[in-house]
């Protein structure tokens, strides 16, 4: 297997104030990493020539879990794939810190635990290939964005893979959650994202 991680970062508009700031600070530590842009309808329009290892696609559906699925489709075979929100920003070398990791569990820059277990927040969101291809993909069914990366964790803890913290991976969220999830209204799809994951997975209310 050629490559030992590929990011894929799904994102909307913000090119000069995330996208781009971000593409450069992993360029400055991982230069030949594999990185796949998706370009959920931002205007303008992404550059579609950034380097020699960055794809950048196009595409106008709303749908967070859509996206991060069409950059994984178009990533390289990699032992892990790595899910960034826009608004982050790498400091160091990410490798160094992913060829230590459990190739059994999925990691997170930050992870949260809640009536139905521990979950990977999805700004930081770290899949082995080996997870990837028991799970599958993300549920696409989630309204725009929010609980598809509670939903991938909670399908991962039934199939006893681990969820874990990988307290020491040098990227910072530079905006907490404003980046890419600032277009939505998250309130209400809190609220109906929230009960489609009851019904699918059988859950009582909170």
């Amino acid at each position: 297997m050629g490559n030992l991680f590929s990011v894929v970062v799904a994102s909307h508009d913000q090119w000069t104030e995330y996208t781009a700031p971000l593409i450069a600070s992993l360029r400055q530590c991982e230069p030949k990493t594999p990185l796949v842009i998706v370009d959920s309808d931002s205007k303008p329009e992404y550059p579609k020539q950034i380097d020699d290892y960055t794809t950048v696609i196009r595409t106008d559906n709303e749908s967070h879990a859509k996206s991060i699925n069409l950059g994984l489709v178009h990533c390289p075979i990699s032992e892990w794939y790595l899910i960034l929100d826009n608004d982050t920003l790498v400091h160091d070398k990410i490798g160094e810190v992913v060829r230590k990791l459990d190739p059994w569990s999925i990691y997170g820059g930050e992870v949260r635990h809640w009536k139905y277990g521990y979950y990977a927040v999805g700004w930081c969101f770290l899949i082995p290939r080996r997870i990837l291809l028991k799970i599958g993909m993300f549920d696409e069914n989630y309204i725009k964005i929010l609980y598809e990366e509670t939903d991938y964790c909670y399908r991962a803890t039934k199939k006893n893979f681990g969820i874990q913290h990988v307290k020491n991976i040098p990227i910072v969220h530079v905006n907490g959650g404003g980046g890419s999830r600032r277009y939505v209204d998250s309130e209400k799809l809190t609220q109906v994202n929230l009960a489609y994951f009851l019904a699918k997975h059988r859950l009582d209310w909170i």
